[in-house]
């Protein structure tokens, strides 16, 4: 917003150029020049006090003494696309009453905390759980040969709660915990840790601290909301709602999705591994494969889709170095303008163009976050119309999904730039 704006006196460098010029004072496009050039000169007197609101918190910062001549453009481009960006949003809202705000989820931002689920460095963030978990589905997990009983695991929409009520109850393991000095585990009965490791996953997806540790360590994205940028312990549930909430017949809860995302790729090698011969079936062994393949097979989900090409990283640091550089680079701007007298107006023109450009992000963040939630839950409404949950089965095929709308996004983000400047 452009308020108080201060008139300063014109230079007299207009008399000097109407005397060099005077032969040419008749023509038509002279007088536009001579008008364009005193309008310009005019305006180098004129200061005014810019307010910037945070689009996320409705912040406002007072910034006085700023030249008039990039002020009232700036002030005139951002108020417009803001006036388009909300009305977008609001239509938005109207044909999806579950659309994730661009100013309360930032773009993509639930889609960034869904993918962190399936991090390959969730095992090393709890490593002791992780153990705990290779260790009990070794000992306590049912034959994998046994076909029905893996396939019940496999299309559980909470494996470690099937694992608890259908595991063996009978038997011996170790369970480690996070005070465990010497590393040893304790040795219990599979019954006892099964219905430990249950609570432990139960109490981490229904947003603990060391979950909302980890998501803030894993993510790209900041929360607009808090003022520090970092996910709450709801974030998980509010991300699940945006886009599982629609998926029409689904059965299954933000808590048990979490379980499922944070267990699948350790239960299901786990369950290889001991389904193999001799000295490979040991849990140490078990508990390596699945931590390499873990990496190699999620890695690329999550790092590079959430990275979006690099593009989510930086484009919105871009667009503010941008609005940075319209400001900074007024004084350079009024300087060629007073000396090259007669390209005033094109000068002038190309400034304001990169103010236009500066702006034109928030008019293409509304369409692509719409386009990716509704084709996210057409997707899954397809993936899980059997299942009605994601389970150890379906979970590599949800996240490749996933995984690709979140590059989309981020490319179509980065392409939408280019457009508008070519516009």
């Amino acid at each position: 917003k452009a308020k108080s704006l201060k008139t300063g006196k014109t230079s007299i460098g207009f008399p000097v150029f109407i005397f060099f010029n005077f032969s040419n004072f008749v023509s038509l496009i002279f007088l536009i020049k001579c008008l364009i050039w005193f309008f310009f000169m005019a305006g180098m007197g004129m200061t005014g006090r810019a307010q910037v609101t945070n689009i996320y918190t409705n912040q406002v910062t007072v910034i006085n003494n700023v030249p008039a001549l990039a002020l009232i453009p700036a002030s005139m481009f951002s108020k417009a696309g803001y006036k388009v960006f909300k009305s977008m949003e609001t239509a938005f809202q109207g044909v999806n009453p579950s659309y994730m705000t661009v100013n309360a989820n930032s773009f993509g931002g639930p889609l960034d905390v869904l993918l962190a689920l399936r991090s390959p460095r969730f095992p090393d963030y709890l490593p002791y759980l992780n153990k705990s978990l290779v260790q009990v589905v070794h000992d306590c997990a049912e034959n994998p040969t046994g076909g029905a009983a893996l396939e019940g695991l496999s299309n559980s929409k909470d494996a470690l709660d099937w694992l608890k009520t259908n595991g063996r109850q009978n038997g011996l393991t170790k369970y480690y915990t996070e005070f465990d000095t010497t590393g040893q585990g304790t040795v219990t009965d599979c019954k006892t840790a099964l219905f430990g490791l249950d609570t432990a996953y139960t109490t981490l997806a229904a947003g603990s601290s060391a979950m909302v540790s980890f998501l803030n360590t894993e993510t790209t994205k900041k929360n607009p909301q808090a003022s520090n940028g970092a996910w709450t312990g709801g974030t998980i549930g509010t991300s699940w709602n945006f886009l599982y909430g629609a998926v029409p017949g689904l059965t299954q809860t933000a808590q048990e999705f979490t379980k499922n995302a944070l267990t699948a790729t350790t239960i299901k090698n786990t369950m290889d591994c001991i389904s193999q011969s001799g000295m490979l079936t040991s849990p140490e062994t078990c508990m390596a494969g699945a931590l390499a393949s873990a990496d190699g097979k999620e890695r690329w989900k999550t790092e590079a889709a959430m990275a979006g090409s690099g593009f989510l990283k930086t484009m919105f640091t871009s667009m503010g170095f941008l609005q940075i550089l319209f400001f900074s680079l007024f004084p350079f701007i009024a300087i060629y303008g007073l000396v090259v007298v007669h390209k005033t107006g094109k000068i002038f023109g190309g400034y304001i163009l990169l103010g236009i450009w500066s702006q034109s992000w928030m008019i293409v963040v509304a369409p692509i976050q719409s386009y990716i939630q509704t084709t996210i839950i057409d997707d899954m409404t397809k993936a899980l119309s059997t299942s009605h949950a994601v389970t150890l089965a379906n979970m590599g095929t949800v996240y490749d999904q996933l995984s690709t709308k979140l590059g989309v996004a981020s490319d179509m983000m980065a392409n939408a730039q280019m457009l508008s400047l070519a516009l």
